[in-house]
């Protein structure tokens, strides 16, 4: 049974006494309507989003829709800075910028970061115009995780030796 989770539940019904019932009604009252202040007054003003944490799924996040909008212009912004950068005729600029940006393109070659700065930009502008930051995201990740394979010298030599049932 390894690995097995095993889930319990117990109700509990209690029967409180006319005062018990009536501070527990106050109590409920006062929570209730703190929460419920601090919610508007966080969504009045424009507040970071909220992260909704649940036990049996992905936590979620609430923001508003115009903290959605600011940061939907915000990204669209920066791809078309990131993108104008890039296609400048300073190539030093630009790989002073991606190493200051992404410290771990150290690991990664000349040609591997050339690589990374073009489909960097290609997936900012298909996510930007698509309102996803997916793409982006999977670009960063994917690199990254090539750049730690390469910091790591036992790791790359294991994940390069040919192993059983490989097909040359």
């Amino acid at each position: 049974m390894a690995g097995k989770v095993v889930k319990r539940a117990f109700k509990y019904r209690f029967y409180p006494t006319a005062v018990q019932a009536e501070q527990l009604a106050r109590t409920f009252g006062c929570t209730r309507y703190v929460y419920n202040r601090a919610l508007a007054e966080r969504t009045r003003s424009g507040a970071r989003p909220l992260r909704v944490t649940r036990r049996d799924a992905e936590d979620l996040v609430l923001m508003t829709a115009v903290r959605a909008d600011q940061e939907r212009e915000v990204l669209a912004a920066a791809t078309a800075m990131v993108d104008a950068l890039l296609h400048s005729d300073d190539g030093a600029l630009v790989r002073k910028v991606v190493a200051a940006a992404f410290p771990w393109v150290s690991y990664l070659s000349t040609d591997e970061v050339a690589g990374f700065v073009d489909e960097l930009i290609a997936s900012l502008r298909a996510g930007s115009s698509l309102d996803n930051p997916a793409p982006p995201a999977r670009t960063i990740e994917t690199c990254r995780h090539t750049a730690e394979v390469y910091a790591d010298p036992e790791l790359a030599r294991i994940l390069s030796t040919p192993s059983e049932g490989d097909v040359a």
